[in-house]
């Protein structure tokens, strides 16, 4: 197998699941027309594909989610509404771009 064809295999599977960018997925799209080999295997990815969410039982989260959840959105509409109803909007004339490099070497919020 051909480093070549690891790659189609691997754009194959992006593919199915909608992972491509545009270019990307034009360029595969043109491959995938002139290869009956490559459509067979985008067939049998799908196939794969749309049995995965029929391969394991639904679990249900836990109770306390929703209240937990609901809790950190509640506290962030505090603070945005004691910071005034614009804050969690850009100043005009800054794009978002601008923010991103103002928040540089900013400590990870996660």
């Amino acid at each position: 197998m051909s480093e070549s064809d690891d790659r189609l295999r691997d754009d194959a599977a992006a593919w199915v699941l909608g992972a491509l960018d545009e270019t990307e997925g034009a360029a595969f799209a043109r491959r995938l027309e002139s290869s009956p080999e490559l459509r067979k295997e985008v067939d049998d990815l799908r196939e794969a594909a749309d049995a995965l969410p029929h391969s394991v039982s639904p679990v249900l989260p836990p109770p306390e989610l929703r209240d937990r959840i609901m809790s950190i959105v509640e506290a962030e509409a505090e603070v945005l509404h004691a910071a005034d109803v614009v804050a969690d909007r850009p100043a005009r004339g800054r794009r978002s771009q601008d923010y991103a490099e103002d928040n540089q070497g900013a400590p990870d919020a996660s």
